[in-house]
């Protein structure tokens, strides 16, 4: 009989669509396979299976069977004793293992490390305690804690005693790993009273250190702080990286610090000190009372002078700018009258000659007044004196510029252009990436070659221990609470 495409209504029990000779029956979509029924033993492929596989199937699906459910032999084809509760899933059969078979007297037998938000016993937690467990740790909120000492008088109080001649130390901290931090101490809050981070008073007979900091490198790019300190906060008070004061009589040194880079490592940061503060109001790395002693000065940005506005000194400060050139430029300025003979000679100081470059010195020269009249220069033999030439009774404004170039500055002295790693910096920092709308870790702190550092002193012995500093009286409102 002919199957139609909209139906038969003669179909009988006799009828089938299928084929009597040794072919399979094929069904296609699109001019590709979707169906086969083998001519040998009826197996049924579905999708476009192509060669016959090995073994066949009764039934062969190409692709993701999805199905209600599941049988073998009438019976749900995945059973399992774990049951399908309210909260989650629940196992009544009897003890479970993982990673291994469990123990007939654990409900629970894991091989390996558990790791578990709480752990609870009894609907309890296991560990019960005035410690509490918080995001970062752990945290002591029930009143002061004492280490070797009872009645402690602070939140953290630390007794120690030496015993047969050895250190007491009161606090022993060592971190190892990338970003270690043996101590880190914040002192923070919204009153306007005093916040020390760490406060330290050495009192009592021999030597006294209220702070001794130690850095030590190994040989390679790793950097290496003596101390290092960052004032921040969001208020308009002044904030202190380090504070120091010394008084009294003799050789009086508030901070005495020492960086020295390890031999075999010379391309390796060394700082003296490192200081950074950030956060609104005035904020400052540095703040010096009288003046500053540098070999030299290196800044990212402008070098600005801050003074009160003579106009409105209570009100407004006026910042002036350093005039930044790649040369060491002395300026001389000034005005003469030209002579009779339409000339006049500029005397240099003494040290002109040897301070600069006498081939790179040039002369600028300004007529004065109404009418404009040709000037010119010429230098003598020694470049110590500035001959102008010009009207004879004209007054000349003359600016000359020199290029130094004494002994001193060629100590000093550093290109111009330079390309960033080895020992100039790191490739692919910046000294103010802020500047570049990039990220402050992008940033680096200013760097003198190990071959070029300014201070020429005799060679110190590595991890040599700095002379003693005189500790300084703290000041009366200093003196708080837990004062010793």
């Amino acid at each position: 009989m002919t199957w139609f495409i909209t139906g038969n209504s003669n179909a009988s029990t006799a009828s089938f669509l299928g084929t009597t000779n040794l072919q399979p029956l094929v069904i296609k979509t699109n001019d590709k396979e979707a169906m086969r029924v083998a001519s040998a033993d009826g197996d049924v492929s579905i999708g476009e299976l192509g060669g016959t596989r090995d073994p066949d199937y009764k039934l062969d699906v190409q692709g993701i069977l999805n199905a209600d459910d599941i049988y073998k032999g009438g019976t749900e084809l995945v059973g399992s004793q774990w049951e399908d509760v309210q909260s989650g899933i629940s196992y009544a059969a009897g003890n479970v293992g993982v990673g291994k078979a469990p123990g007939a007297n654990y409900k629970l037998d894991v091989a390996g490390t558990l790791n578990a938000t709480d752990l609870h016993k009894n609907g309890s937690p296991l560990i019960t305690s005035q410690w509490q467990n918080v995001s970062s740790g752990i945290s002591y909120a029930a009143g002061n804690v004492g280490v070797g000492m009872t009645a402690p008088g602070a939140r953290l109080a630390v007794a120690a005693t030496s015993v047969s001649n050895e250190v007491a130390r009161g606090i022993y901290a060592r971190a190892d790993g990338d970003q270690a931090r043996g101590i880190d101490v914040t002192a923070s809050g919204d009153g306007t009273g005093q916040k020390m981070g760490i406060r330290a008073t050495a009192s009592g007979g021999g030597d006294k250190w209220a702070g001794y900091f130690s850095a030590f490198g190994t040989a390679g790019e790793d950097a290496s702080f003596g101390l290092g300190c960052g004032a921040t906060g969001d208020g308009t008070g002044p904030k202190y990286g380090i504070r120091a004061m010394a008084s009294g009589g003799g050789e009086k040194r508030a901070g005495y610090f020492i960086a020295l880079s390890d031999p075999q490592g010379v391309n390796m940061p060394t700082y003296g000190i490192y200081a950074h503060a950030s956060g609104a109001g005035t904020v400052y790395a540095g703040w010096f009372e009288g003046d500053v002693h540098a070999g030299s000065l290196e800044t990212p940005g402008g070098k600005s002078f801050l003074i009160d506005h003579p106009l409105d000194p209570e009100n407004k400060t006026l910042r002036h700018n350093s005039v930044e050139s790649p040369e060491n430029l002395c300026l001389y300025r000034g005005k003469v009258k030209l002579g009779p003979n339409g000339s006049d000679t500029v005397r240099m100081p003494n040290y002109f000659a040897a301070l600069i470059n006498e081939d790179e010195a040039t002369a600028y020269l300004t007529p004065v007044g109404k009418e404009p009249f040709p000037t010119s220069y010429e230098w003598n033999e020694a470049h110590t004196e500035l001959t102008i030439f010009g009207t004879e009774g004209a007054e000349v404004a003359y600016l000359v510029l020199a290029d130094r170039d004494d002994r001193t500055m060629h100590l000093f002295s550093r290109p111009v252009e330079e390309e960033k790693g080895g020992s100039n910096f790191e490739r692919g920092k910046l000294l103010s990436p802020e500047a570049f709308e990039l990220p402050s870790e992008r940033g680096v702190a200013p760097l003198l070659p190990q071959e070029e550092q300014t201070i020429r002193a005799e060679p110190i012995p590595p991890r040599a221990v700095p002379p003693e500093p005189i500790a300084p009286e703290m000041p009366a409102e200093d003196e708080g609470e837990g004062s010793d």
